[in-house]
């Protein structure tokens, strides 16, 4: 379902008037709303721009153990564990989310990488017992997150909320026939809940939200909340994950195993680690309310030599603008000048480390 049919689909229920942009719903009622509900109360944002696909087979676990950077042999049914996609150069093709069920194992991914993650996995699938299909039009992606996340969740989905192991996937048929629910806990502590659903159930689903809505700091999430939101902790995302860069580069060496053995891309990753060759490093980056950027933007010190790119950026709630950079770690300190050039003219980048604000 597009992003347009589901906030046609709040609008209806809600009240709201959203804002878009294309396809994109920029905000649903105002961005600072949206934004401080997602540190303090509750969030809920669609998830269109993210891909599902559907691997079966006998081979299935074995397969994607072989060629990702995670330990995929020992995920039990109903886990979930983050892996990367490399290529044999050690650069990321796609972090995906890996959710292991009965017979199958489902794949979430960036939308924009799914053509890209379908031929990738096609290619290895030489005589192996991996069939693929695509269920992203057939299943609805709902992430609530916040400060007020687990009351919220708790009266959403009942008492059976409160023994939900996180990074697993539980089902909630007593809340609504075919809900299943993934909890995710991030290493810094984020939290959030993913409702997993065919489609036919959305419009019951937003008409139980509408009923208990009212009890907490409750927004719809549009795009420039959530891509403040993202930036400013530092989560890796669109620009961060490209062929550009290896996990190491952009903080996602945690979804990397070293013990696992032999995947596509592994020597390099583990020859970088093992010798200290890591160059650079994500960053959070500061720039002037005057600058008209595109990304990704080479960052240049006073010399003009090349330091790093800036991947990601959003205009603040205050002034300026606010992004992530995969800088140089000689850089890092903040103690020399960075520019990027626009319009033949230098502007000035300030470090600025991660993340922004801190969790409370």
């Amino acid at each position: 379902m597009k992003q347009k049919e589901i906030a046609e689909i709040i609008q209806e229920t809600f009240g709201l008037q959203p804002v878009f942009d294309g396809e994109r719903v920029r905000w649903y009622e105002d961005t600072i709303k949206e934004y401080e509900a997602l540190h303090s109360g509750v969030g809920m944002r669609f998830m269109p721009q993210i891909y599902i696909l559907k691997l079966s087979g006998a081979d299935a676990p074995d397969f994607l153990h072989r060629i990702t950077t995670n330990s995929i042999k020992d995920l039990a049914v109903g886990q979930t564990r983050k892996t990367i996609f490399t290529t044999d150069k050690g650069r990321i093709l796609d972090s995906v989310l890996l959710l292991r069920q009965e017979n199958h194992l489902l794949l979430f991914g960036a939308m924009a990488k799914k053509d890209i993650v379908s031929a990738w996995i096609s290619r290895y699938i030489i005589m192996d017992d991996v069939h693929i299909e695509d269920m992203t039009d057939k299943l609805s992606l709902l992430e609530i997150s916040g400060g007020q996340l687990s009351s919220f969740a708790t009266l959403l989905l009942g008492a059976g909320f409160s023994t939900h192991q996180p990074d697993t996937l539980q089902k909630y048929d007593n809340v609504f026939e075919g809900l299943s629910v993934m909890f995710r806990k991030s290493r810094d502590g984020r939290e959030s809940v993913l409702l997993l659903f065919d489609h036919a159930l959305l419009a019951d689903i937003l008409a139980h939200l509408q009923a208990i809505k009212v009890l907490f700091d409750f927004s719809f999430i549009g795009y420039d909340a959530a891509e403040l939101y993202r930036i400013e902790q530092g989560i890796p995302e669109s620009g961060e994950l490209s062929d550009d860069f290896n996990p190491h580069e952009v903080g996602l060496i945690h979804e990397v195993s070293f013990t696992k053995g032999c995947y596509i891309g592994q020597e390099v990753i583990a020859r970088l680690d093992t010798y200290d060759k890591v160059q650079k490093s994500l960053t959070g980056v500061v720039m002037e309310n005057s600058v008209a950027l595109t990304t990704p933007a080479t960052v240049i010190d006073e010399d003009n030599k090349e330091v790093g790119k800036i991947t990601s950026v959003v205009k603040d709630l205050k002034s300026g603008y606010k992004g992530l950079a995969v800088i140089r770690k000689a850089y890092l300190s903040g103690d020399k000048d960075l520019f990027i050039l626009t319009d033949g003219k230098k502007h000035p980048v300030r470090i600025h480390a991660l993340p922004f604000r801190k969790l409370v």
